[in-house]
Parts: structure tokens; C-alpha cells; sequence
């Protein structure tokens, strides 16, 4: 009989031998110390998790902001700071998109989040078509129809190379006329120079519109959408050259050759 073979024989005996008291405590030992163990590990782990979500780790504490070539980047984020120490995974995305697409000259946003506490900001900006002072106010008109007031931290510069509104009122007039005039085609927008509200007894809400080219289109406002999808401004630039005056008045369309054979007093 080899070494092996009888330490085998024999080690077999010693087990039978043992007492199986003793065997099975030593058992049951081994398992109070594994429960222990996974007990041990499982508090470890809540309490890392906890520690984590009552830190500032787990929360918004930095704003980063791509695609914005107009509108600063400091204001976006001055916006968005309300969002800090929000936690991660609290935060809804879809809710801070929309918050972003309230901002002036913002046409899409896309936001996303990372485990490390940035919140991710991707803009897509719309133009600037005109603005307008009500009240020693300057107001800002988008090509999504947003009317907002101006301010430094904007970052907008020089508002006045822009198209410039006058005579209107108040805000709420402004925002009527926004909505309507940000409807109509880009061609006529990039010839506009200035808008001139004109009301008069008969006509409440009618603007006048002076063309880079010095021509005028006196339009109602509420009109004004339907007007220039039946009238092509370029075209009849070209074949009406002695035209100073385009009036568009119920549906007809009246010519002069001057603007002051027009009377706005009507």
C-alpha cells in the first residue's frame, strides 16, 4: 500500500471517526459566517448608495452648452442654473428641453445627463427678424415668433442693424403682430427695412411695411399671412417698376405710383 493510498484510507476513517456534533456546528458556523459576510457587504452597499445620493456627487454641478452662435452661453446657463443640485436621476431631461426651447432664438434643444453630475446642452438657433422700443424697452422679434425683452447678459450686441418696428404700444400689440408676421415667406422678410404701425379709425391693426428698395406694402395684420401666399413680392418688383405703393385692402390689391396718394387717415 503506497503513502497516498493510505492516508486516503485512513483520512476517510477519521472523518466517520469524528464527532458529527462537532461537524455539523462547524457547518452551520460556516454559514452564520457567510449570512454575516453577505449582511456585511449588502449594509456596505446601501450605505455607499446613501452616502452617494446625500453628497453633491449625485447631483447637477455642472452646465456645459454647444450650437449657440447669437444668444450667450452664459445666459443659457444663468437660465439653467436652477437645475443645480438637482439630483441625477431625478432630473427629467424632456423637462429642461422645454425650458430651453422657452429661451429667445432657440429653435431645438437636445439635453442629456452623465453619472458625474454635467448636464449637456445642444441648441439649434433661429434668426433675429426685427425689433421694436415700447416705453423705453427693447424688444426682440425670433423667427419662431418669441417677443422677449433685451438685456446685456444676452450677448445680442448691436439690435439696431436689424428690421426695426415703431409706433406700437404696448407688448401684447406686439406679440399679435409677431405672430402673424413671422408666418409670411423669408423672401419678403429679407426685404423688409422697416414696419410702421398705421392704424386709423376704419383700420385698428395695419402696419406699414418700407421695402430696402424704398417701396412700401400696406397690409392688415390679421391679413398679412394670407396677402403674401396670393402675392408675390419679388415678381412684381420686377414687371411693376413705376409702383410706389402696394395696398391690400379685403381681399384687392390697390397700386400708386407714390407713397403719399395713399391717405393712412382712412
Amino acid at each position: 500500500m503506497t503513502k497516498r493510498q493510505a492516508q486516503e484510507l485512513f483520512g476517510n476513517l477519521g472523518e466517520y471517526n469524528r464527532d458529527p456534533r462537532k461537524v455539523l456546528l462547524r457547518k452551520k458556523k460556516k454559514l452564520r459566517l457567510k449570512k454575516k459576510a453577505k449582511i456585511f457587504l449588502f449594509l456596505l452597499v446601501l450605505s455607499l448608495i446613501v452616502l452617494y445620493f446625500i453628497s453633491d456627487l449625485s447631483r447637477i454641478r455642472t452646465i456645459s452648452v454647444e450650437g449657440n452662435q447669437t444668444i450667450s452661453t452664459k445666459y443659457i446657463q444663468e437660465v439653467l442654473s436652477q437645475y443645480k443640485k438637482d439630483t441625477i436621476f431625478l432630473l427629467n431631461t424632456n423637462k429642461v428641453e422645454k425650458k430651453v426651447l422657452d429661451m429667445p432664438l432657440i429653435k431645438k434643444a437636445d439635453v442629456s445627463k452623465n453619472l458625474l453630475g454635467h448636464l449637456s446642452v445642444r441648441v439649434s438657433e433661429g434668426d433675429i427678424l426685427a425689433y421694436a422700443t415700447i416705453k423705453n424697452k427693447t424688444y426682440i422679434i425670433d423667427s419662431m415668433g418669441h417677443v422677449f425683452e433685451n438685456s446685456p447678459e444676452m450677448g445680442l450686441g448691436d439690435v439696431k442693424k436689424y428690421v426695426k418696428v415703431s409706433h406700437f404700444k404696448s407688448y401684447g400689440q406686439l406679440k399679435k403682430f409677431a405672430k402673424e408676421y413671422v408666418k409670411i415667406p423669408e423672401n419678403v422678410h429679407s426685404s423688409v427695412s422697416d414696419i410702421i404701425l398705421s392704424n386709423s379709425k376704419t383700420e385698428p391693426f395695419r402696419v406699414r411695411m418700407i421695402m430696402d428698395n424704398g417701396k412700401v406694402l400696406v397690409v392688415r395684420v390679421n391679413e398679412m399671412v394670407d396677402v403674401f401666399e396670393r402675392f408675390d413680392y419679388q415678381a412684381n418688383n420686377v414687371v411693376q417698376k413705376d409702383v410706389q405703393t402696394y395696398v391690400f385692402m379685403n381681399g384687392k390689391l390697390y397700386m400708386y405710383s407714390s407713397d403719399d396718394k395713399f391717405d393712412y387717415k382712412k
